[in-house]
């Protein structure tokens, strides 16, 4: 065989190695996701959705799990993003016995989930920067002796006239489809209040292996007022919004593997307890399908109620909560 050839055929080798490899991790992990508000129009296709069939009932059959629920690091993003993007996919899939086979390989399904990634890897890493550039601006203005006698107001000022904060919170709000207030905001003034700035982003591990099975994040986003047509028909497609924002759940997600596991309702507990302590709101909302049962007598049970609806969302509010509870140990860094 001729060195070419050998070259060849060591290159199929390769990228053969290398579509097994993604097609193992594809189908490993399958997630939910409470969905995001719709901003205009019909954009089902672009919004991460609440898988049907999900229920939080708790599985008998494994051992009991011990979770924590901490801040998210930057070194979390890329297995969140995997998660998030096999739901934004909606690759839900029935278990599959040991012995049965691997489905077949789809490249142009591949290719649709490492775009997808990309695009998610990139919106959590902007919000993250956007976070981290502003914590550390806010903790030199709260320590500098000089700076300590200031009001919120002024330290507001201070923080706003980084210019590299700024920019890092518009790249990220750009990012964004849901609907925030920092939409057509310009940049050159500083907001009237801290609260405005509020985003937690919040990871759940598994105590035992360490391994990442949830998330969510929670953002100030604008509530809505209802559901209109854009076109004059009978058919409702587009949503407005009042300016008054209150900390909102979006993609919240969990590992397929701990589905069952009370995973996503420590999730929104522990969120709720974070806003309660922060004290920036009375109130936790989120988005749901109405035809995802499962998950809207999930949030009934934790205390939400539905404030407004369309043929295809719920938009559920419930009071935060004032202490923890559930039995998972939370480390909610500030």
């Amino acid at each position: 065989m001729s060195n070419r050839r050998r070259f060849v055929f060591s290159v199929i080798v390769a990228l053969l190695d290398a579509l097994v490899i993604l097609q193992s991790e594809f189908t490993s992990s399958l997630a939910l996701v409470v969905t995001s508000p719709r901003w205009e129009g019909d954009r089902t296709h672009d919004l991460p959705r609440s898988m049907e069939g999900v229920s939080e009932e708790t599985n008998a059959s494994h051992p009991k799990l011990q979770l924590r629920i901490r801040s998210t690091a930057t070194e979390d993003i890329p297995t969140i993003s995997t998660i998030l993007s096999r739901a934004l996919l909606k690759e839900e899939e029935k278990p599959r016995h040991k012995y049965e086979p691997q489905p077949a390989f789809n490249f142009k399904r591949k290719m649709e989930f490492l775009r997808t990634k990309a695009g998610v890897v990139s919106l959590l890493h902007s919000r993250m920067e956007a976070i981290a550039v502003g914590r550390k601006i806010w903790q030199m203005v709260s320590s500098e002796s000089s700076l300590k006698g200031l009001d919120e107001k002024d330290k507001l000022r201070y923080l706003w006239s980084s210019e590299i904060f700024r920019n890092k919170l518009e790249k990220a709000c750009k990012l964004s489809d849901e609907p925030h207030s920092w939409k057509n905001y310009n940049f050159a003034c500083a907001p009237e209040s801290m609260e405005q700035l509020f985003h937690k982003m919040l990871t759940a591990e598994n105590v035992a292996t360490g391994e990442i099975i949830g998330f969510c994040e929670v953002a100030m986003l604008s509530q809505p007022k209802h559901w209109c047509s854009v076109d004059g028909s009978n058919e409702v497609t587009e949503r407005s919004f009042t300016e008054e924002s209150v900390p909102t759940i979006v993609n919240l997600v969990t590992s397929a593997k701990y589905r069952r596991r009370g995973v996503a309702s420590s999730i929104v507990r522990s969120a709720s307890r974070y806003v309660g302590i922060q004290g920036c709101s009375k109130e936790l909302a989120l988005y749901v399908e109405q035809n995802n049962k499962g998950a809207v007598q999930l949030y009934e049970r934790l205390g939400f109620k539905s404030k407004n609806d369309s043929a295809n969302q719920l938009y559920m509010k419930a009071p935060v909560a004032k202490q923890a509870t559930g039995s998972e140990e939370i480390a909610l860094l500030a």
